[in-house]
């Protein structure tokens, strides 16, 4: 629905103010090359969304697509510290 849309929006707006450090591709040296290699599939696996009919391929695209943002969001938590306990260590 229109509401949910425009809400999701607000939601994710909001949250580019949240201060969490994410990863950035080029500028890492141990996990770069692995973390390009991986986005790199990602926008592949999206084309083949956007292009293939329903179908079999499709699926596994679609399944492929949620490997690299758990992956990205996994590797910016533990670099980034998100959590309090390592914080304090």
């Amino acid at each position: 629905s229109p509401a949910a849309v425009s809400g999701c929006v607000v939601l994710f707006s909001a949250l580019t103010f949240v201060p969490l450090k994410y990863i950035y591709p080029s500028k890492m040296q141990r996990w770069g090359a692995v973390t390009a290699a991986g986005g790199t599939l990602w926008m592949i696996a999206m084309a083949v969304i956007a292009v293939q009919p329903p179908g079999a391929a499709r699926e596994r695209a679609a399944a492929i697509t949620l490997v690299y943002p758990a992956y990205y969001v996994a590797v910016s938590a533990w670099l980034g510290r998100w959590w309090p306990l390592a914080r304090r260590a």
